[in-house]
């Protein structure tokens, strides 16, 4: 009995260990299948992100052609801007020479007629025509009247300052000025009735400095028109300065109600006939750092330059 109770003993556990053989087996062989799913699966997801991945590529690559193409076609525009701005400058240069051209031609023709004038003291002047007027080329020198009547030297500053009749000095008054730059005047000689300037001149009205400065393209302009080109007698840069009509304005400086003597080399001033009120007259003056013909009113006490315009 015992002996029959070991061997079914024995079976049984012959068959659990047989049974568990089997389901190792089985769950062994189970795993390899699923690693085959999961392959096919992951074939099919990168054949299809492959095919995805592909058909975005081409899109990128027609992208890029057409940003390259398009990027291609701005280069070659901005090349026919550059050369029709080339062509465009070279017009305007062109242009710009002929007109340089033209005014040098009008410089020309606006010194054209000169001729020359005298005196009471056997000063020479040259003369220039500037549209419709003829104007002394130098600033005025004479130390006597019309009618020979001699014009005060005033070297003292307090006296100069106090004067009401008419006078004149040199600047700093040194004679060596004289000969470049002329001689500086009260307002006082202006309206002398001996008259300053010689027969058939006159010094000349506010309106006459008007006229030359309609004619020479207004106020901006007109002084580098008038005022003598380079740095030999006016002071760097002398800006704007052509002297296209002839007229050859120098800094002559100017002398103060005070007797001080201040900016020659650097600003020319000269009268006109205009009084502003009881103390004070109009003048035009000149600027090395300016084109501009200015106006202003100031006492007749000052010394400025003299300009004689034909009657």
């Amino acid at each position: 009995m015992k002996k029959i109770f070991l061997c079914l003993l024995i079976i049984s556990i012959v068959v659990v260990f047989s049974l568990a053989g089997c389901k190792a087996e089985a769950a062994s062989f189970e795993e390899p299948v699923e690693e085959e799913a999961e392959e096919e699966v992951s074939e099919e997801t990168t054949e299809e992100v492959t095919e995805e991945t592909a058909g975005e590529t081409e899109e990128e690559i027609v992208r890029e052609a057409e940003e390259e193409v398009t990027a291609e076609e701005e280069v070659v525009a901005e090349e026919e801007e550059t050369e029709e701005e080339t062509v465009v400058e070279s017009e305007e240069e062109v242009i710009e020479e002929e007109a340089a051209e033209e005014e040098v031609i009008v410089s020309d023709e606006m010194a054209e007629d000169v001729g020359t004038i005298t005196d009471i003291d056997g000063n020479l002047y040259h003369t220039v025509t500037i549209g419709t007027q003829v104007w002394m080329v130098e600033n005025l020198k004479v130390t006597h009247y019309r009618n020979s009547d001699s014009i005060p030297n005033i070297t003292d500053g307090t006296e100069w300052g106090s004067l009401k009749t008419g006078a004149y000095c040199n600047y700093n008054n040194d004679p060596n000025n004289v000969d470049a730059y002329g001689r500086l005047y009260n307002w006082y000689v202006v309206i002398d009735s001996r008259k300053i300037c010689p027969a058939g001149w006159h010094v000349p009205t506010y309106k006459d400095w008007e006229i030359l400065e309609e004619y020479l393209g207004g106020v901006p302009i007109a002084g580098g028109k008038i005022k003598e080109a380079g740095t030999e007698h006016w002071e760097s840069p002398n800006f704007g300065a052509t002297n296209e009509s002839g007229f050859t304005a120098l800094p002559g400086g100017y002398r103060r109600f005070t007797g001080k003597f201040l900016f020659i080399g650097y600003y020319g001033y000269w009268w006109s006939t205009r009084a502003y009120d009881i103390n004070n007259a109009w003048y035009n003056y000149l600027g090395y750092l300016y084109s501009n013909l200015n106006r202003y009113w100031y006492s007749k006490t000052l010394g400025f330059s003299i300009r004689c315009v034909m009657d």
